[in-house]
């Protein structure tokens, strides 16, 4: 294990050296980190700790839901930290110059393995313990226990990570050597997840949710809650161990412990000898499949010209390009995809949940919630999408220079397809939310107006403050996208989210609890509207201003 023991080491050295060059970042991006960081923290905390303060007003049903619930919530960390490994280890293993570079070293295929292991398992898992520091914060200021608690969490975190990342490894490791990659086998994995998600809504929507059921009733009341309290789960003896060591039952706590740390050190063996048996095989098969694919003629998109309008053949150049581009990387419609897919299965089930049933008060802050969130996920696609367009097109925008345009047509062709894919898309889950919730017309065409800004808002700041902070040096995504215009661009744009969409959320709430009259909530909305016109004009027309100003003085 000398060459483990080798990589280890610079593995460490260049989490150090990543560490000393964080400092040559700009402090806005360093305020804003730690800020966010800090209030998501706070956040979950609070969220928690207000948790088990209602369920301790339960009696006896809070008793006997807490343990139940934290193995519901290990549960669920364990299938995230699943996928999160499997999709990390692929990226880790596959597809890094790295492992090319590592079988050409005196070094064995376990040690290689054992290696990407540790790298995936710290790559994947790391965001989650900003989920688990808070839940058992909280729990442990509910229950007025002493700082300890942390420590007895993360000696069972670090083994049930490990042990959950290994899993996802291993799906990867089997995936890559025997799954095959034509195209009917991924149509019958598709056509087959789509069945299980539509037979999980169908299941969901027979659930019948009482607010009067007894303890007997919670396993149809909470989904999986029988099932996540089984005690062959590793989310069980996390959530028991942490539970034991809490009651002070020192023994039950320290053989959940080495239950763990045992079945961990199992999963490193395994991963080290399946690695050893199938990653070779595995790893020629991809590049031969690769290499194949290089001889495939690459699709054109032709059928993509009957949607474009007529206008001038610049401008429809630029976007059939951009659209190319975009539908040609799976990194980039697959994220599109999945955010707005997730915000419309559970817009389309709201009433699954009961939430049309509620009162008009109630039903109102569930609409602003769900709308404040599709804002928000609009906001962190416009800082990944829009902002970078300038700055990838790189050291060819002297191209245009030679072409019958200009950059300022070029930004606003960047600037309509970004308003457009976030207008379509925010607009139809906006009234799908409103629908299945019940709400008035009044609120639907306010919830409408206002995506219609947010996305006027959101693509203007991007669009323009990509052009005043345009690279042309060949950058990668994250760099150029973490630089302080891009960190500015986000600030802004959440700005822009909280200044779009919590007026009319106050004046909403304040009508339907019953404290604004009909006179009133018109002339508040008047005013709130103007409020509305004035954000967007400010945070759309300005930037795209300022950007088109530096586009004409900029010398390429």
């Amino acid at each position: 294990m000398h060459g483990l023991t080798i990589l280890t080491g610079k593995s460490l050295r260049s989490i150090k050296h990543a560490g000393e060059l964080a400092r040559e970042h700009s402090p806005l991006k360093v305020v804003v980190i730690s800020v966010f960081c800090i209030a998501w923290l706070w956040g979950l905390w609070a969220l928690f700790y207000h948790s088990f303060r209602f369920l301790h007003t339960l009696g006896g049903a809070g008793f006997f839901l807490i343990p139940r619930l934290f193995a519901l919530f290990f549960l669920g960390l364990s299938i995230m930290l699943m996928l999160s490994g499997a999709i990390t280890s692929f990226s880790a293993i596959y597809q890094s110059r790295e492992t090319r570079f590592l079988l050409s070293q005196p070094l064995t295929i376990r040690e290689i393995m054992y290696y990407k292991f540790l790298e995936s398992s710290l790559f994947s898992s790391w965001a989650f313990f900003f989920v688990i520091v808070p839940f058992i914060g909280a729990y442990a200021s509910y229950r007025g226990l002493s700082f300890s608690v942390a420590l007895w969490t993360i000696s069972f975190s670090v083994p049930f990570v490990m042990l959950c990342s290994g899993m996802g490894m291993l799906i990867t490791l089997c995936m890559v050597r025997w799954v095959p990659f034509g195209r009917k086998f991924w149509i019958v994995v598709i056509g087959g997840a789509a069945l299980i998600v539509t037979k999980v809504v169908i299941v969901g929507m027979e659930v019948q949710y009482s607010l009067y059921s007894g303890p007997l009733m919670l396993g149809k009341i909470i989904p999986g809650l029988e099932f996540s309290s089984s005690p062959l789960l590793p989310s069980w003896w996390i959530a028991e161990g942490v539970m034991s060591f809490t009651r002070e039952q020192w023994g039950r706590g320290v053989m959940l412990w080495m239950v763990m740390t045992s079945s961990m050190m199992m999963m490193c063996i395994l991963v080290g000898k399946v690695g050893e048996v199938i990653f070779f095989p595995g790893y020629q098969r991809m590049i031969g499949n690769v290499r194949l694919r290089k001889n495939i003629k690459p699709v054109m998109f032709g059928g993509l010209e009957r949607f474009i309008p007529t206008g001038p053949g610049d401008l429809c150049a630029f976007i059939m390009k951009d659209l190319r581009v975009f539908l040609r990387d799976p990194a980039q419609w697959s994220q599109f995809l999945i955010f707005f897919g997730l915000l419309g299965l559970y817009f389309s089930n709201i009433r699954s949940f009961g939430y049309d049933e509620l009162g008009g008060e109630w039903r109102n802050l569930v609409a602003f919630l769900n709308l404040f969130s599709l804002s928000a996920v609009m906001s962190s696609l416009a800082a990944r999408f829009t902002y970078p367009q300038l700055s990838m097109e790189g050291q060819s925008l002297w191209l245009v220079g030679l072409g019958p345009t200009t950059l300022s047509r070029v930004m606003m062709v960047k600037f309509f397809c970004a308003f457009l894919g976030l207008l379509v898309v925010g607009e139809a889950l906006a009234v799908t939310s409103c629908v299945m919730l019940g709400l008035s017309s009044l609120v639907t065409w306010n919830c409408v107006v206002i995506v219609f800004c947010t996305a006027l808002s959101l693509s203007g700041t991007a669009t323009g403050l990509g052009a005043i902070f345009m690279e042309l040096e060949v950058k990668p995504l994250a760099k150029i996208i973490s630089g302080f215009g891009g960190t500015l661009n986000l600030v802004l744009g959440l700005l822009a989210v909280l200044l779009s969409v919590c007026p009319s959320a106050v004046i909403f709430h304040f009508s339907a609890s019953g404290a604004l009259g009909p006179d009133t909530l018109q002339r508040l909305l008047i005013y709130g509207n103007l409020w509305l016109i004035v954000v967007t004009t400010l945070l759309s027309v300005v930037p795209l201003m300022m950007g088109r100003k530096a586009l004409m003085n900029r010398d390429f």
